[in-house]
């Protein structure tokens, strides 16, 4: 029999199932990372090399909907990162869309 799981497991369960619900519209493996910080409100997301090949609406759009998801999950702040982990994108602090530091 499988343990229970803990109140943190169940929660990373929703955000991973939240996330694969996006992931079908985009390219394979494009999410390779997900921690959440519960404490802090934050989730951080580290994607894959597939990234570049979105166009920047693309990869707008999917940052749009990856923080609307995380601000259903009651996470206040959310960070992309990439395989390098270099910052490509972060929640904003004024307005609604993300913002994006790093585009192909």
């Amino acid at each position: 029999p499988l343990a229970p799981l803990t109140p943190e497991q169940s929660l990373l369960a929703v955000i991973q199932r939240e996330l694969v619900d996006l992931e079908g519209l985009y390219p394979p493996q494009l999410m390779e990372r997900i921690e959440p910080n519960f404490l802090a409100s934050r989730l951080t997301l580290t994607v894959g090399d597939s990234w570049q090949e979105l166009s920047p609406k693309q990869q707008q759009t999917l940052l749009d909907a990856l923080w609307q998801r995380a601000q259903k999950l009651s996470f206040q702040r959310l960070r992309i990162y990439d395989l390098r982990g270099e910052l490509i994108a972060r929640s904003p602090v004024v307005g609604q869309d993300m913002v994006i530091f790093s585009t192909p």
